[in-house]
């Protein structure tokens, strides 16, 4: 099931983002320490609960917050 958009606030290096995907292939392009690992991450969390780079959820929140956000929207892709 494809992402349509992915919200994220206060998760690792990114203090807000709305991005809106394709169905088809996105690409995520940008320098060394932008956040494109961290875009991956909070989907991975999205989709699993948890982080692929840690165990605790607290290093993900960024400081002085207590709290994250993670949105996803999917594509309607059609009934059975």
């Amino acid at each position: 099931m494809p992402l349509s958009r992915l919200i994220i606030q206060q998760f690792r290096n990114i203090k807000a983002c709305d991005i809106d995907l394709s169905a088809g292939f996105n690409f995520l392009i940008g320098p060394n320490g932008s956040g494109k690992t961290s875009v991956l991450e909070a989907i991975y969390l999205l989709g699993h609960g948890r982080s692929f780079k840690s165990s605790l959820t607290g290093r993900v929140i960024q400081n002085e917050c207590d709290e994250l956000f993670v949105h996803g929207r999917f594509f309607e892709l059609g009934s059975i």
